[in-house]
C-alpha cells in the first residue's frame, strides 16, 4: 500500500499578508527582511525557506515590456528531425526580445510572449524565427494587456476583504 500524498499547502491569512508585503519588488535581505516581516531575522528566514519549498514564492527575474511596445503571443511548432532541443532552448534564451518561453503540450511545443518596439520589429522577429532551423510553424498574435497582476496577494486579501462584508 503506497503512502497517501500530502494535502496542498495552503497559505493562512498570515501567510497572505507576508506576501503582500514582499511581492511587485526586490526581496529585502537580513535585518531589513526582518524588519519588513515584523520579525526576528531568524523567523524571517525560516518564513521565506517555508514559503520558497511550498512553492509560495520563487524568486525570478521581472521581465515587463515597455509602455507603448509591441507584445506577441506566438505557438511554435518544432520539427524535431531538424534540429535538437538544447539548441532551440538555448536561442529561445538568448533572444532579447523572448519575455517567457512555455514547453507545452498539445498542437504546438512551445508558446512565447515577446515584446518588440512596434510592429515591424514584430514582423521581423517572426520572419527570422520562422527561416530558422526546425520551425515547422509559427503562429502570432498581437495582444493588448488588459489585466496584469504583478500583486496577486494583495488583491486577493482585497477580495476575501470585500467578500467578507
Amino acid at each position: 500500500m503506497s503512502p497517501r500524498p500530502d494535502p496542498p499547502p495552503s497559505l493562512t491569512a498570515n501567510e497572505l499578508a507576508l506576501l503582500a508585503r514582499l511581492e511587485g519588488r526586490p526581496l529585502p535581505r537580513g535585518p531589513a527582511l526582518a524588519a519588513e516581516l515584523g520579525v526576528r531575522t531568524s523567523a524571517a528566514l525560516r518564513i521565506v525557506r517555508r514559503l520558497r519549498r511550498q512553492g509560495w514564492l520563487a524568486f525570478a527575474a521581472v521581465a515587463r515590456p515597455a509602455p507603448g511596445a509591441c507584445v506577441c503571443i506566438s505557438y511554435l511548432v518544432v520539427d524535431w528531425s531538424r534540429t535538437a532541443g538544447a539548441a532551440l532552448e538555448a536561442r529561445l534564451q538568448q533572444d532579447r526580445a523572448v519575455l517567457v518561453a512555455d514547453r507545452i503540450l498539445g498542437a504546438a511545443d512551445y508558446r512565447l510572449l515577446s515584446s518588440h518596439a512596434d510592429h515591424r520589429a514584430a514582423n521581423a522577429w517572426m520572419r527570422d524565427w520562422r527561416d530558422a532551423p526546425g520551425v515547422a510553424r509559427l503562429t502570432t498574435k498581437f495582444c493588448a494587456t488588459v489585466c496584469d497582476r504583478p500583486r496577486y496577494a494583495a488583491a486577493r486579501l482585497a477580495a476575501d476583504a470585500a467578500s467578507c462584508k
